[in-house]
């Protein structure tokens, strides 16, 4: 008798991780695809803050700050964009 239940058990979990397996060859392409946009919308966030910030090296101390918080502020919403985005890929 526990014989039978151990096998019945590893057929159990063959089973088990034979699904798993298959199910992560299928979803692999689409979590490749997502990091792969993420990245594309945090590299857009990089260079939209760097060009805020060197627009606000031109301008007065008060005028710069506003500048670079529109650069963050900016930042950040191309950021959770593109997580929006990758996530529903």
């Amino acid at each position: 008798m526990r014989k039978r239940a151990l096998a019945r058990f590893f057929s159990v979990m063959e089973a088990f991780f034979k699904d798993m397996a298959h199910e992560a060859a299928i979803l692999a392409p689409k979590v490749g695809m997502g990091l792969l946009i993420f990245a594309a919308f945090w590299l857009a966030s990089v260079l939209l803050r760097t060009f805020f910030v060197r627009l606000s090296r031109q301008a007065d101390y008060n005028t710069a700050f506003i500048i670079k918080l529109a650069g963050r502020t900016g930042s950040i919403a191309l950021m959770v964009f593109g997580a929006i985005t990758a996530l529903g890929t």
